[in-house]
This record gives structure tokens, sequence and C-alpha cells, in this order.
């Protein structure tokens, strides 16, 4: 009997075989059988009451609060401009063991330097064995997204235009990530320079959508649109 947790997986492969010495000529036999049992129940190091962020003063304030934690070492800051790829921008260390409202503050001061349409935070709550686990995701909408980019006729239902201005030299790649900030969309171009481009965007859901271009230099330009 075995317990696997997977993310967005929705099929696995399974193989057998067998050890040691197989006579020539012989029949080998293999089986599988599945039964329904409860799961296991892995409790947590910590139990998170809250996880947000807002903007002050040009900086991105992160604040949570916890009711219990147990043998718990550090919450590991994590930052996404896409909302896919995170990485860690600082750490702060835990209490440890309590079971009373304890509140954790920290303040990414780079946060006035992004230029994206949304900024995207999670914790990566370890424990004293180094087993973490991850908090939901905040969200800090920005607007100082530069005008690299733009796109037409917004809203839309099927065809979607981007125009890029001379600034933005895409070699990377162009992305659009829903609401939540999930990747919808990934096109790795040869070389756009200055363009105009056409997305199809028909086979997405209707609602809030964010096209962001990664440029050659680093850089990240942003346009949000609706599908409806």
């Amino acid at each position: 009997m075995a317990q696997i947790n997977y993310t967005n997986i929705t099929s696995f492969r399974m193989r057998v075989g067998t050890i040691g010495i197989v006579t020539a000529n012989s029949t080998r036999q293999a089986s599988f059988y599945f039964k329904a049992f409860t799961a296991m129940v892995v409790p947590l190091p910590v139990t998170l009451n809250y996880f947000e962020a807002i903007v002050d003063n040009n900086n991105a304030e992160i604040s949570w609060s916890t009711s219990s934690e147990e043998n718990l070492n550090q919450f590991d800051v994590t930052r996404s401009i896409d909302g896919k790829n995170y990485t860690s921008i600082g750490s702060v260390h835990a209490i440890g063991n309590r079971n009373e409202i304890i509140a954790y503050h920290f303040t990414d001061l780079n946060f006035s330097n992004i230029k994206v349409a949304t900024v995207y935070y999670q914790l990566r709550m370890v424990d004293e064995n180094g087993d973490y686990r991850f908090s939901n995701i905040a969200q800090v909408k920005l607007n100082n997204v530069d005008a690299a980019v733009s796109v037409y006729p917004n809203p839309t239902s099927d065809f979607l235009n981007v125009s890029l201005n001379e600034t933005a030299v895409i070699e990377s790649a162009i992305s659009i990530l829903d609401a939540n900030g999930k990747a919808v969309v990934l096109i790795t171009p040869t070389n756009i320079n200055g363009a105009n481009v056409q997305f199809d965007i028909r086979h997405l859901e209707n609602g809030i959508y964010f096209l962001n271009i990664l440029n050659n230099d680093g850089s990240l330009s942003s346009a949000k649109f609706i599908k409806r």
C-alpha cells in the first residue's frame, strides 16, 4: 500500500517487473490490485491564519499570522512576476513552538522597481527537519506598468492584437496569465522587434488576463485585457 500526492497530474504510468534471475522460456506474471483506503494525514507544522500583501510607500508590505507552531524553523518569503516561477527574497525566523496567535511582517524594498501588472508572493514554511509547506498566494496589482506594449481590442472575444514599440525587443517568451496567476498560453518567438502580433484567444474562458513579455534585456512588459 502506498500514498503519493500529486499536483496538476491527471495520469501516471506504473511499471512492474522482476528482480533476480528469470529462467528462459518461463512465464512471468504480474498484477495490480487497487483498493480504497483511508488516506494518511500528514500534520502541518503550522496553522496559518492569513497571508496578505499590500502596497505602502512604494514598498510591498507582507504580513501573516499563525495560531499554532510545532517545531517550525522559518518562513521563506518568495516572489514571482509570472505567477509560476518563484524566487526567495528573504526569510523570517519562526517562534517555533507556540499555541497562540503570532504576527509576522516582511517588507519587499525592491518592489517599486518591478515593471509588471501583478506581483505574486508565497510563503515557504520550513520546519526544523527541513520539510516545508507552501501558503496560499497573495497578489499585488501595480500601476507602474510601462507602455512598451499595448493590446486591442480590449475587451475582445476572439483575437488579441499586441502592439510593441521600438523599445520592446523580444527573444525569450510571451505568456498569458489568468486572474489567478496561472500561465495559460506560452509562446517562444524567434525575434519580434517593434511589431504587431495577433493571438487567437478563442479557446480561453471569459475573464481577466495579463499578457507578459520578457524582453531580451531581462525587463518585463505587461498589459491587461478582458476576454468575453
